[in-house]
């Protein structure tokens, strides 16, 4: 077994994606890894497992993610006029805000991306931007941890 603590605190991003990389790797040799960080990134793009110690909660990071974070988001744009009451009427949508032509759409479950597209389909929209936005650990950790400093 390999323990491995804060191993990436403080380097730059080039640094960190070559640590990670021989991070990776060190399964291959038939060593298990324990690896402590505050890097949510880290942990989600390295660990097959992840506990989350303050809480007492584990799992693996889509598990986490799926059973904490449960809403996602569609970013869209467009000029049509009855946009945001279209995406409103769509069952997997919990609420859109619109900031001029920029919709954000916030809904739960698998399907809010392709009702989403669906709908700009079905009513011809014409889309300038569109693109997704899914939960991290980040979001996880601050949701069971709270998103203020603790003393």
């Amino acid at each position: 077994m390999v323990f491995l603590d804060e191993l990436t605190t403080g380097l730059d991003p080039q640094a960190r994606h070559t640590i990670w990389d021989l991070v990776r790797d060190i399964p291959n040799r038939g060593k298990t890894v324990l690896l402590t960080t505050h890097l949510m990134e880290e942990a989600e793009r390295l660990c097959d497992h992840v506990a989350i110690i303050n809480h007492g909660d584990h799992d693996t990071p889509a598990g986490l993610v799926a059973r904490h974070c449960p809403e996602r988001s569609v970013i869209v744009s467009t000029i049509h006029p009855d946009a945001a009451a279209q995406f409103d009427a769509l069952s997997s949508v919990d609420t859109v805000t619109a900031v001029q032509d920029q919709l954000t759409i916030r809904g739960h479950g698998t399907n809010l991306v392709t009702e989403t597209i669906h709908c700009l389909s079905e009513h011809a929209m014409r889309v300038t931007a569109f693109r997704t936005e899914e939960p991290t650990l980040e979001d996880v950790f601050l949701t069971l941890t709270g998103r203020s400093v603790r003393e």
